[in-house]
């Protein structure tokens, strides 16, 4: 993780620039003639609508709740076996759960905020049509939540298994991607969902490790 603050807040405001430029390139040059491209239900839009939904934030919490319950009573029931390699599983899943918790909260604030249309409500799949701070679910297309969720859980692997994070964070991306093809969300959606995924959870696992969160 980061050394101190500076160089956190360094590396968030130069990764949300960059996305933030080409979230804005996509906007006014490819959201619409991207999903134009999946705007048939073929064989794509089929594949990508079993595919899409590993993005559920319930896929992820469940588990790691369940884990972490788990382990604990475990551990309250046996104290014999060793202990310490249980206690790091569970605090490695209650970990997830904060900045799952924390990005979801970001994401959502953003939705509300931003009040983008998604595309499939629009029969040209306007890009370009805002109703901000509404709580109309068919104008909370940005950021992606879904791919916020696949982005924190990347994230978050990322950072305990770091010599895979390339592969890990190319996965996250494909699967994020079906989202543009169920037209479900523009382009740029997915784009911003990635920087709140990833930004927040870099954001949390900062403060938790300095903190010794158990």
């Amino acid at each position: 993780m980061y050394a101190n603050k500076a160089a956190l807040i360094q590396y968030n405001l130069k990764f949300l620039t960059v996305i933030s430029a080409l979230a804005l390139i996509s906007i006014f040059f490819i959201d619409q003639n991207l999903t134009m491209i999946f705007k048939e239900d073929d064989w794509k839009w089929l594949l990508a609508r079993e595919i899409t939904h590993v993005g559920l934030f319930t896929n992820y919490f469940i588990p790691a709740f369940i884990v972490w319950v788990g382990v604990e009573i475990f551990l309250r029931w046996n104290k014999t076996k060793p202990r310490e390699r249980l206690k790091r599983v569970a605090t490695q899943s209650v970990w997830l759960m904060y900045c799952m918790l924390f990005s979801g909260l970001c994401v959502h604030i953003l939705k509300f905020t931003v009040g983008r249309q998604r595309p499939k409500i629009s029969p040209d799949f306007d890009p370009h049509v805002f109703q901000p701070l509404t709580t109309n679910w068919d104008f909370h297309s940005m950021p992606s939540g879904h791919s916020q969720v696949l982005f924190t859980v990347a994230t978050y692997f990322a950072y305990l298994f770091p010599r895979f994070k390339y592969g890990i964070y190319t996965v996250a991306f494909i699967l994020s991607f079906t989202r543009v093809m169920t037209r479900d969300h523009f382009y740029s959606d997915v784009l911003m969902g990635l920087a709140v995924g990833h930004l927040s959870t870099v954001v949390m696992l900062y403060w938790l490790t300095r903190r010794k969160v158990p």
